[in-house]
């Protein structure tokens, strides 16, 4: 055994001294035909070889690099963005499917016999690992702790439930308790590890905004961001992984205006949830809206942030959020939102801007003096005689801001200079009207936009009446007989007993300015009477007794 390893080295000695050999002999062949060169020394082989070498391959190579297409970096990380969406979406979808197979199993419990049951169980249980494997696979790090663990839990709650249909009889109703408890346990542990999958990927997809590639990366991640958080489960989501500070972090940027656009979009979705406009005001949101209000931004950045600030300042909403430093910007903001209503290229920025304005005005009575100041009154009455107010939302948000002002003298004079009584006869006018293609829906909300306008109208034109001169410049424009014609004429004030309440108010008060300008009819059957009778004659109540 030792010979026969002694030969086998010796072997390979032999062999490895002639390979050195036969290099060294080639290398002094060569050295015969070396070249002189002007120094007259001499040019080494290896070297020589290499530049011959170069001189075939060079061409080669760069005519395969030509042809070869070059994959750009953030337009794969665009298409991985996308995909996450994708998946995120399918998720939703998924996890709605499965819900429907515990709907059914639990359904046909009593009612099925066993072996129906049984294949109930296997087709659940089935669908469930399916999907669980499905979307762990489109993870895109390793398998984190918590989801292993919860997908354990899920398996074990399966193997509970398979080892109960085991001996499930229907007739006699045994094992149907423990089978209920065990289809809760399974159900409350695909809801805890679909949730966790889902947060994941949601997580995934805001990494790539924090740390995106390229302005084209992260317009689609944006974008892709923007298009799961129209469901409000994903939207609690996003929250939860601090998706609202990461877009206040995109919209303090420089020159991304149409990034900020997107994102600002997505963040008046999420702030239609409560947490959200908590998370705002954590990332110092109102801040960061007050600056691109009043920066250089475009007119698209600044109808975004108006939009966010009507949706957070809305009195409809529940505990509405006083937003850290919200008073402290107050200034700068209704400065701002008065200049983008004087300068709105479109019915929609002026829609949001004067929304802005009027749900502020309820927020802080300093408001009102921040809108005397910047004479934004003005800005709002120019808007509606230009046209832009040319929806009930527009004119019901005009209407509520200058029922809010109107209490200060110097506002009052401003309103009726510029033209504020003749927009507020023009709101008074409006009165539904039924069309066949509108829903009852779509009618309900009408109803109450156009009630909303002549209530408002009516009560602004009766706090103007200060004086003889302002009831004069009202029935010089034919108030009395508008005003008593909506209080007579039940469809012309949308059968609202606010409107006509708030016009017999008003009446009185220009009854005591300018009386001789009222017909007796008017006088004895509006103005005299108490108001309850007038209202009750206006509204033809009738009482029923049985």
């Amino acid at each position: 055994m030792v010979d026969i390893s002694f030969k086998r080295a010796r072997t390979k000695a032999v062999h490895r001294e002639q390979l050195v050999f036969l290099c060294y002999h080639s290398l002094t062949l060569f050295n015969g035909s070396f070249d002189r060169s002007k120094e007259g020394l001499l040019v080494n082989p290896v070297e020589r070889w290499m530049q011959d070498i170069r001189l075939m391959t060079e061409p080669e190579c760069m005519c395969l690099l030509q042809a070869k297409t070059i994959h750009c970096p953030a337009v794969d990380m665009a298409k991985a963005s996308k995909l996450k969406k994708s998946n995120i979406l399918n998720l939703r979808k998924k996890v709605w499917e499965v819900s429907t197979y515990f709907a059914d199993f639990y359904n046909k419990l009593d009612a099925a016999d066993a072996q129906t049951i049984q294949r109930l169980a296997f087709q659940l249980i089935n669908q469930i690992e399916k999907i669980i494997g499905n979307f762990i696979g489109f993870l895109y790090t390793s398998v984190p702790f918590n989801i292993s663990e919860k997908h354990e839990h899920v398996r074990i709650q399966s193997r509970m439930l398979m080892c109960h249909m085991e001996n499930f009889k229907v007739s006699s109703g045994k094992g149907v308790v423990p089978v209920l408890k065990t289809l809760s346990n399974l159900g409350h542990a695909f809801a805890g590890l679909s949730e966790t999958i889902q947060a994941n990927l949601v997580g995934s997809l805001l990494e790539d905004i924090r740390g995106s590639a390229s302005i084209y990366h992260l317009r689609v991640a944006i974008e892709s961001l923007q298009a799961i958080a129209t469901d409000q489960e994903i939207s609690k989501v996003i929250i939860k992984e601090d998706g609202v500070q990461i877009l206040c972090q995109i919209c303090s940027l420089n020159n991304v205006d149409s990034m900020k656009v997107d994102a600002l979009k997505t963040i008046g979705v999420l702030c239609e949830i409560q947490q959200a406009q908590i998370e705002l005001e954590k990332a110092n949101g109102v801040p960061v809206l007050a600056d691109l209000l009043s920066s250089e931004s475009s007119i698209e950045v600044k109808t975004g942030v108006a939009r966010i600030l009507a949706q957070i300042t809305s009195p409809n909403v529940d505990n509405v959020q006083h937003l850290l430093g919200f008073i402290e910007y107050l200034d700068d903001l209704l400065r701002e939102l008065t200049n983008l209503c004087i300068i709105a290229p479109s019915s929609d920025v002026f829609m949001f801007a004067a929304a802005a304005i009027s749900n502020i005005t309820f927020m802080d009575s300093m408001s009102c003096e921040y809108l005397e100041t910047y004479n934004t009154a003005e800005a709002l009455l120019s808007g509606c005689l230009s046209g832009k107010a040319d929806n009930l939302y527009s004119k019901n948000h005009v209407a509520t801001t200058l029922s809010n002002i109107v209490s200060s003298e110097s506002c009052r004079q401003q309103v009726i200079e510029a033209g504020g009584i003749k927009v507020l006869f023009n709101f008074l006018d409006e009165a539904v009207v039924t069309l066949k293609y509108i829903n009852q829906e779509n009618l309900q909300k009408t109803h109450e936009l156009c009630e909303n306008v002549q209530q408002k109208a009516a009560i602004v034109l009766g706090r103007l009446v200060q004086n003889k001169s302002s009831a004069t410049l009202i029935t010089n424009m034919n108030g009395v007989n508008q005003l008593a014609d909506l209080c007579y004429n039940s469809l012309e004030r949308n059968n609202s007993d606010s409107v006509l309440l708030a016009c017999l108010v008003t009446l009185r008060k220009l009854h005591t300015f300018v009386c001789e300008e009222f017909e007796e009819m008017i006088i004895e059957e509006l103005v005299q009477p108490r108001i309850t009778d007038s209202f009750l004659f206006c509204s033809k109540v009738k009482e029923s007794f049985v």
